[in-house]
């Protein structure tokens, strides 16, 4: 939901470097401890990280882009999606996540 991609990119950004090790393995619980990943809670985080992390990270032009292609691509087809997949749970906080990520980039 963004943190680790913006944990890397701080630690990039402290002059570190970012490696990949094929054989490394890891467990991550995350998503089966809401529900998996079609699920109201994860749907408001991702949503309200991915604003979020776009603010920290992009540039101006980056973010101006991503809040027109998130307002005027994703969301209606996500919505869309949501509704013929009969996951009306999801729009809601969807939309909630977009706002509130939204809200704290005004903020910050």
């Amino acid at each position: 939901q963004y943190e680790e991609t913006d944990w890397c990119f701080r630690v990039r950004k402290a002059g570190y470097r970012i490696v990949y090790n094929p054989r490394a393995k890891i467990w991550h619980k995350a998503s089966s401890l809401v529900g998996g990943s079609y699920n109201p809670l994860y749907a408001y985080h991702r949503t309200k990280n991915e604003t979020i992390f776009f603010r920290k990270n992009g540039t101006s032009n980056q973010f101006t882009r991503h809040i027109f292609t998130q307002l005027f691509i994703v969301t209606p087809q996500k919505i869309m999606f949501f509704i013929l997949s009969s996951r009306y749970s999801l729009v809601k906080p969807y939309l909630k996540g977009l706002f509130d990520g939204y809200i704290w980039c005004i903020q910050n």
